[in-house]
């Protein structure tokens, strides 16, 4: 079956901490979704969450000090998706992955984020192991049996 996806825009600006020096130039941005939290309501699914944002910077310093430096951001995201025929508390499993993500320096001590997410959900489905049957849990691990045997078990 094919997963019920959304996608969730997250901009605005992150400000560099007055502890870090200011930022020149961005040298490496990486965006990492987590899932905190999934809520199975009848026909719904809330996903909540947040980005791990890591981005590596130059820092404009006249000075001889350390030129590279690193901030650390979780932003928070929640999406509900429609998933028609889906009961209370059915388990699902959840695909979130960044499919764009821009970094811009404003200013020096701001940077702005433009990052769309793709949060795709699909109901667990748990195959039987080995033919396993609830009610005869050896069957199926034997060898083939006769058809009177096998109308003998199920009746």
């Amino acid at each position: 079956m094919k997963p019920f996806c959304c996608q969730v825009l997250i901009n605005g600006d992150l400000e560099i901490p007055c502890h870090k020096p200011p930022a020149e130039q961005i040298i490496l941005a990486i965006v990492e979704p987590v899932v905190d939290r999934v809520i199975v309501i009848e026909n719904k699914v809330i996903v909540r969450g947040h980005l791990d944002i890591r981005i590596e910077y130059v820092a404009d310093v006249n000075d001889c000090s350390q030129p590279v430096h690193f901030v650390h951001y979780a932003i928070q995201y929640n999406c509900l998706i429609d998933y028609p025929c889906l009961k209370d508390c059915t388990e699902v499993r959840v695909f979130p992955e960044i499919e764009y993500k821009e970094f811009c320096l404003v200013d020096k001590r701001t940077i702005s984020k433009l990052i769309v997410v793709k949060i795709c959900v699909e109901r667990k489905h748990e195959e039987p192991v080995n033919n396993y049957h609830p009610k005869f849990p050896c069957f199926g691990s034997f060898p083939a049996r006769s058809r009177a045997f096998q109308r003998f078990l199920f009746f």
